[in-house]
């Protein structure tokens, strides 16, 4: 499967589910040279890679090996690794790996496939020039908005009243989780496929024209934010890799 993302070329070896391919149906690309490849498989006994580790959460371990980033899920009952991702140092080549887990209540392959794709996305957005931001956000008369908020606040609720009021001068180009790049030049936003439940998304980059943070209010108004502030609400709605390497690209 070759796929064409806010103007990254990706091209992904392995078994490809139906359920990913739905979600990926807008995205797909002609034979354009990868910018980054992925192989996958499935894999009933993934083993425990070999690295120094550099952080860990409840379930996932995130490692670092003569430059590579690998990070993998594990299981303390069954003892078993669910998930592998190997990538090198410009993201350039990707190894992932699932184990099925949907009898112990886990999700399906399909859906875990598709969420892990959009981990390598995020991940190698970032070697090239751009960032995932937390928010619903449309192209007015083709210039980008990004309506960033916590969960909860209002975005959709926000983004289908500009809809509703502008009609055919608005498209949502993501409901949940579009991209920030740097192309040429200029700052676009980009939508992607991992966009919620909403599924709204299109395959389109428009000049990004501004971040709105959302909060309620007793009234209606617009306030510019001191660009310390901005920056730091802006990081709260954004991917910050553990990685040492990566998230002083990021802040970069």
């Amino acid at each position: 499967m070759k796929l064409n993302i806010a103007g990254i070329d990706f091209r992904i070896d392995g078994d490809i589910y139906d359920y990913t391919s739905y979600r990926f149906r807008n995205y797909n690309s002609d034979e354009k040279p990868a910018d980054v490849k992925i192989s996958y498989k499935e894999d009933l006994k993934i083993q425990t890679p070999q690295g120094m580790e550099v952080a860990r959460n409840d379930y996932r371990i995130f490692l670092e090996n003569n430059g590579d980033y690998i990070n993998y899920d594990t299981l303390e009952e069954p003892k078993m690794n669910t998930a592998y991702m190997k990538a090198d140092s410009e993201w350039n080549c990707v190894e992932t790996a699932l184990s099925d887990v949907e009898h112990l209540g886990g999700a399906s392959l399909s859906v875990r496939l598709f969420n892990m794709l959009g981990e390598v996305f995020k991940y190698s957005l970032i070697k090239r020039n751009g960032f995932v931001v937390h928010s619903s956000s449309l192209a007015y008369k083709d210039n980008g908005i990004l309506f960033s908020a916590p969960s909860g606040t209002g975005k959709s609720t926000h983004t289908g009243l500009w809809e509703k009021v502008y009609k055919e001068d608005v498209k949502i180009i993501n409901d949940d989780m579009p991209a920030v790049r740097k192309i040429d030049g200029v700052w676009k936003l980009c939508g992607t496929p991992w966009s919620g439940k909403s599924e709204k998304n299109l395959n389109l980059c428009v000049p990004l024209k501004a971040f709105v943070f959302l909060e309620r209010g007793e009234k209606n108004e617009l306030i510019k934010l001191p660009a310390a502030k901005g920056v730091f609400m802006l990081l709260n709605q954004t991917l910050l890799p553990v990685y040492r390497g990566l998230m002083n690209e990021m802040m970069n």
